[in-house]
């Protein structure tokens, strides 16, 4: 047994200090400043818009608008968009100077076949035509030989005129509407995404460009077409910083006889996506139409033209790496499916009333309470199926 003074002489054990853990990045500091260009990005229509998603502020940020409507009586169809341009449907060369090519980025079809493909080249005698080889700003309906139209871009009208030199795209979307009786709301929809151009010309054949079907195929994501507003989002790449004017195209559309539509050289380089809708087995009564609305948003950021008599603005850096990428992976992160949505602006009972169905539901419930069968209201839906 030890003594009093070996106990004194053994050393005292050392508490153990509790081990500190490393202290922690605040996360909160870096979403807050991806969170805004992630809105800008996901939300087109409402966002607030602010500078530096591709790095700097060079110029004026604008958002424009354009709605088209389908009057036709085809049950197939697609629209779509290289949002990153601001086609015009002017000349491919300078301008002032006469050309057979012309400028396009915005596409729509309308068939009653979903096997259709359009026509890509032009044949006066055959009545063929190249891909976008016609400008419209309406659905035609399709005929033997005719081919998808151009229409232009929202923001042409501004990029276009004498007060802007350029312009990039910030954000994009399409929104799509269908306005006629519900009852008659029934089909297919696709939500096409980051669609590669050559996609679009070369469906099937050399001379025939992708049908409804051959699109439905590439659709990143189908459903059942109805009564809810369906929206895509367009999806930035590592090009949509570039600045371009309403010239600028990712496809040579040609305006002659023999002529064929094919990709310019800045589309075979840069390589820019494409997105949309596309739908097939829509019900149209006879004599009625399609009644299908399209509305497109995009935000942009503008230059003005040096003899425009607007100060010209010295390019600033907001951001040292651009938030384009690191936005759209937040996004992804948060969500896999950001960028398509339904959004359902009618609730059931309203949608009953404007079917039509409303006053069969209600003769059989009163039917239903007069004969004592009081839970006959709940199964009057069912019964209308």
């Amino acid at each position: 047994m030890p003594t009093k003074r070996q106990r004194q002489r053994q050393p005292r054990k050392q508490k153990k200090q509790p081990r500190r853990r490393p202290r922690r990045r605040n996360r909160n500091n870096r979403a807050n400043t991806i969170t805004p260009y992630a809105a800008m990005i996901a939300d087109p229509c409402n966002c607030t818009l602010i500078p530096g998603l591709h790095g700097t502020s060079e110029g004026l940020l604008a958002r424009v608008k354009k709605t088209l409507f389908n009057a036709t009586a085809d049950t197939c169809g697609y629209v779509l968009w290289v949002p990153d341009y601001s086609c015009n449907f002017g000349d491919f060369n300078e301008r002032g100077t006469a050309t057979n090519i012309k400028c396009g980025n915005l596409f729509i079809w309308s068939s009653t076949e979903p096997d259709q493909q359009p026509y890509n080249e032009r044949v006066d005698g055959e009545s063929k035509m190249a891909y976008g080889g016609i400008l419209s700003d309406a659905f035609v309906a399709a005929t033997g030989f005719s081919s998808a139209f151009t229409s232009t871009d929202p923001a042409a009208v501004l990029v276009s005129g004498d007060i802007v030199q350029d312009a990039r795209t910030l954000s994009a979307c399409i929104k799509m509407k269908y306005t006629g009786q519900l009852y008659n709301a029934s089909g297919e929809l696709a939500f096409i995404q980051d669609l590669p151009l050559s996609s679009i010309l070369y469906g099937a054949g050399s001379n025939e460009a992708a049908s409804v079907n051959q699109l439905f195929q590439q659709a990143t994501q189908t459903g059942r077409f109805g009564s809810d507003t369906a929206e895509v989002i367009s999806r930035p790449d590592e090009t949509s910083h570039v600045f371009r004017n309403d010239r600028s195209t990712p496809f040579q559309i040609s305006d002659s006889n023999g002529g064929i539509t094919s990709l310019s050289q800045e589309g075979k380089s840069q390589g820019p996506n494409v997105f949309g809708f596309a739908w097939r087995g829509l019900a149209i009564p006879d004599g009625q139409a399609a009644n299908l609305t399209f509305e497109f948003i995009k935000n942009i950021e503008w230059r003005p033209e040096p003899v425009s008599g607007l100060t010209h603005a010295t390019p600033r850096v907001v951001n040292t790496i651009p938030k384009t990428q690191s936005a759209v992976k937040y996004l992804d992160d948060m969500s896999s499916t950001w960028s398509t949505k339904l959004m359902s602006g009618i609730n059931e009972v309203s949608k009953l009333a404007l079917s039509g169905a409303w006053s069969a539901t209600k003769s059989i419930v009163k039917a239903g309470f007069e004969q004592g069968l009081k839970t006959l209201p709940y199964t009057a839906p069912l019964l209308l199926m």
